[in-house]
């Protein structure tokens, strides 16, 4: 040893009943003896012997190899996958045991075999034939199961390590840490931890403030407590050390087990041999794994010149890697402080350290978050187009969570799918007793990649099963699997699929809250963003086909709206009013009652103006009435009249019900409404029917009889006819229409065979219809308790259920108005397949009403304007807040408008 100073003789630790210092036979086979403690055989060497404990190799130029080739796949992964591979991810397990456990039983690859072993799992832990599998970091902390976990982990690397592969989270290059900062003599105020981005509490105070003695162990309580984010793992570790050991532990002990962890002469360096075992970056044929994501600054690697670049993504990985085990071999020749010529501390691998660190955020693949306000992002260009020269399609991260499944983004210019598949925050609500830092329940994914897609099963909170299976080549997925990783308008994005293949669930972010909505896969089509619907014309032929079977469900009454799963926390509000976002939008769609009609003069000719400045200024102003009492050349001339100036177009609720009975077929319809704009957008379709109302707009006398049995039997034989049943907004219903309606409906569906079955159909789904606000001067003195209200009458919603009910076959009504889906599909389709074209990307509604026009607006995806001069008023909106303030379950997103003004005004 003297005359050969690098080449130190390695005692064998295969049997550790020797004492420390004791002479043991050398490891290598020269002979000599050497006491244990010392610097141990490396990877490779030990490895031949059948040896499991080392750090440093002492044998031959052994020294020149890279350290980490012990049980370590080569170079930065596989070229290309066998036939039938099958590779499952996994990651940010973070010490729960018991999740580990409950993931292996749903597994694909992994499995239990032999007789159970304790706390050491129901059995030996083994991998499947043909299964790879990839651990995406952060092993330890949240649990008491970091040492079985990790060593879990390094048992199937030993095993089979071509077919198990460990990428290094933050969590896991932190315990580098611990050797010289809990080393005797050591304590927190020696230590400044400026990478923290969050303020960090002072050694000293800390430990006034809790009553403890200045060194080691109270410096480990500061680490963990305030700058590793690890409140709870003290507790965790005394737990597993106890259950591991049968009995009591100290805290000293827990110490000597976080120092030893990484001490390459301790008992038992297990997160060392797991940091010598990983990597920074994986590749597997076409698919990357890295801990946190890949920011632009993450393709240099740390301690290459600035104008470095790799050539492409498997060099970049081999670099990176190197760089890696260069540290941890620099670490274990002087894991202690030393002190530079500068006067400065330092210890070895430093630099891997602070590589997880938020002080490299955006500099490294370890520590990087790739959301924005709780939304998934996409890559760079830069990035996405290196990944995809180098043959990448698929990225898998983890490290920061995002509720209870894997969010999926679908870059558009590469077909790039980038899967992040933290779920440790999946239930803050799951059980504590045996684990302090559970906030995952029973909630489990299970990834897999194979051949050429990925799929991905989650069990969620409430038992149920979610999955899908994607393809980076778009016309190679199906629907409704193909919307996972794409962006709906509101910035939401679709993360998963229900089991029956019918919904699918979009989260968007608000800070550290989510927004969780389940919806028909159809209506997601509706709200998708224009560069994912347009990608292919297959995709748009199956978007067809999806948006026209939930058209056919949406139209019921019992479809009104995806079911929302989660709200946000606190206030379910407006915005502020943002004029320059207001004034972004091309286009502008218009209710009239309540801006234009049924309004004071005053308020009249000021909405007005501000329409005609849009008007003025180029933008597309549409007029949608929710009332079918307005034809579109009618409610045209109403509006020039009131003063709006040309350029605005109207598309009328009459117009688009006439569209859907032609299509339909209808041979001769029964028109329930007051007003005459249907007919006359039924007359210019030359379709028959049959009004309740003459021309005029003035009630026909026989349908204002009384509903004597009688009657409706002698009206039912004379409208036997009658295929189509339209329920509008009719301020004189009385019994016997309703009556009439009803017979023909029922007998029509109960009888069906050769007879065609009567459709019943509203123009909306309003439940009153709104006809003014009363004023003081319209009661009068003593009844001012009815002024400044609306007056509401029967709406078509209302209308058409009263004739379902009374039919005996509740729920069976179409919508074709608001805020139904037929209407919106109406609104959205191309000209040239007689849809009215509108770009709902760049689109705001300003309605009155919260339960069709603003429910409307949230149906198609748009911004919308509550004005409060039609029939809602501050006052009732107020009491709404109130009462979601103090019931916020009740809280529904979609009547909530993203502005409020008194009325246009305003603007």
């Amino acid at each position: 040893a003297k005359a050969e100073p690098e080449l130190i003789c390695i005692p064998t630790f295969v049997e550790k009943k020797s004492a420390p210092g004791a002479l043991v036979p050398c490891a290598v086979g020269c002979g000599r003896k050497a006491a244990m403690g010392f610097s141990s055989c490396c990877r490779t060497c030990l490895a031949s012997r059948g040896l499991q404990h080392g750090a440093r190799c002492a044998v031959g130029d052994c020294r020149k190899k890279h350290i980490a080739t012990y049980i370590q796949a080569p170079e930065a992964g596989l070229d290309k996958l066998a036939d039938g591979s099958k590779v499952e991810y996994i990651t940010d397990v973070e010490g729960n045991w018991d999740y580990f456990v409950l993931y292996v039983s749903r597994s694909e690859i992994l499995q239990w075999e032999g007789p159970d072993r304790g706390p050491w799992g129901p059995g030996k832990l083994t991998l499947k034939d043909h299964g790879i599998l990839v651990f995406g970091g952060d092993s330890p902390d949240k649990g008491p199961g970091d040492i079985r976990f990790v060593k879990a982990m390094l048992g199937l690397k030993k095993k089979w390590p071509d077919r198990v592969f460990i990428i290094l989270g933050n969590r896991d290059t932190l315990k580098l840490r611990f050797y010289a900062e809990l080393a005797e003599g050591e304590d927190g105020s020696k230590i400044d931890p400026w990478w923290e981005k969050r303020p960090v509490e002072p050694y000293l105070d800390y430990i006034k403030e809790k009553d403890l003695t200045q060194g080691s162990l109270s410096t480990l309580r500061w680490m963990l407590d305030t700058n590793m984010g690890c409140q709870t793992t003290f507790q965790t570790r005394t737990q597993e050390l106890a259950l591991l050991r049968g009995g009591p532990v100290t805290d000293l002990d827990v110490l000597k087990s976080f120092r030893d962890s990484v001490d390459p002469e301790g008992e038992d360096p297990f997160m060392l041999d797991f940091l010598l075992a990983g990597q920074l970056a994986v590749v597997l044929h076409d698919t990357l794994f890295v801990h946190g994501g890949v920011p632009p600054g993450a393709l240099r690697v740390p301690g290459t010149s600035d104008d470095w670049r790799p050539e492409n993504v498997r060099d970049w990985a081999r670099a990176l890697n190197a760089w890696k085990n260069k540290e941890l071999e620099d670490y274990i020749k002087q894991p202690g402080w030393s002190v530079g010529a500068d006067g400065e501390r330092r210890r070895n691998g430093q630099d891997l350290i602070l590589y997880g660190t938020p002080g490299m955020s955006g500099k490294s693949v370890v520590y990087f978050n790739p959301l924005s306000n709780g939304n998934a992002t996409l890559y760079s260009p830069e990035v996405e187009d290196f990944l995809s020269e180098s043959g990448i399609r698929y990225v898998f991260t983890g490290h920061q969570p995002h509720g209870q499944m894997p969010s999926t983004v679908r870059h558009v210019r590469t077909g790039l799918l980038t899967v992040s598949c933290d779920t440790s925050y999946s239930n803050a609500k799951a059980l504590k007793v045996s684990n302090a830092a559970n906030n995952r329940g029973d909630v489990v994914s299970v990834v897999v990649r194979e051949k050429s897609i990925v799929r991905v099963k989650s069990l969620q909170t409430n038992g149920s099963e979610h999955w899908f299976s994607l393809d980076s080549k778009l016309d190679n997925c199906d629907v409704p699997d193909v919307l996972v990783g794409m962006q709906l308008r509101d910035g939401s994005w679709i993360k998963t699929v229900s089991a029956d293949r019918r919904t699918v669930t979009a989260v968007l972010g608000q800070g550290y809250t989510l927004r969780v909505l389940e919806m028909h896969a159809g209506q997601a089509c509706i709200l998708l963003k224009s560069a994912y619907r347009n990608l292919s014309p297959y995709l748009q032929r199956k978007i067809s086909d999806v948006v026209r079977d939930w058209v056919n469900e949406r139209m019921h009454p019992h479809e009104l709206a995806p079911d929302e799963i989660s709200t946000p926390g606190g206030r379910i509000w407006h915005n502020k009013f943002d004029s320059a976002l207001f004034y972004e939008a091309n286009c502008y769609i218009f209710g009239v009652d309540g801006i234009i009609e049924r309004v004071e003069e005053s308020v009249r000719q000021k909405s007005v103006d501000k329409i005609n400045e849009l008007i003025a200024a180029k933008k597309k102003v549409v007029f949608l009435p929710t009332s079918v009492s307005y034809s579109t050349s009618g409610l045209t001339d109403l509006l020039q009249k009131r003063g709006v100036q040309p350029g605005f177009q109207v598309i009328a609720t009459s117009s688009a019900c006439a569209w859907y009975l032609q299509h339909f077929k209808t041979k001769k319809a029964l028109l329930l409404a007051s007003g005459t704009g249907l007919q006359e957008e039924l007359k210019k379709r030359e379709i028959a029917f049959i009004a309740t109302v003459d021309e005029n707009g003035s009630p026909v006398p026989e349908f204002m009889q009384v509903a004597t049995p009688e009657n409706i039997i002698e009206m039912t034989k004379k409208y036997h006819d009658v295929d189509m049943i339209v329920a509008g907004d009719d301020h004189a219903t009385s019994s016997l229409k309703i009556s009439l309606a009803a017979s023909l409906f029922r007998a029509s569906v109960l009888q069906g065979g050769e007879t065609k079955q009567v459709q019943l159909v509203a123009c909306s789904a309003e439940r009153d219809r709104y006809l003014k606000t009363a004023s003081d001067a319209d009661f009068g003195p003593g009844l001012e308790r009815f002024a400044s209200k609306p007056i509401r009458t029967l709406g078509a919603g209302t209308a058409a259920q009263s004739i379902a009910m009374v039919s005996d076959i509740p729920d069976s009504y179409i919508n074709v108005g608001l805020p139904g889906a037929f209407l919106a599909e109406f609104l959205r389709m191309p000209v040239e397949q007689e849809g009215c074209g509108i770009d709902f990307d760049s689109t705001i509604f300003v309605g009155t009403q919260l339960e069709t026009e603003i429910q409307f607006a949230h149906l198609c995806g748009v911004r919308s304007l509550l004005v409060l001069s039609g029939p809602t008023t501050e006052q009732e909106l107020n009491r709404l807040d109130q009462h979601y303030q103090a019931h916020p379950e009740e809280a529904s997103a979609f009547c909530v408008p993203t502005w409020v003004l008194g009325s246009l005004a305003e603007l």
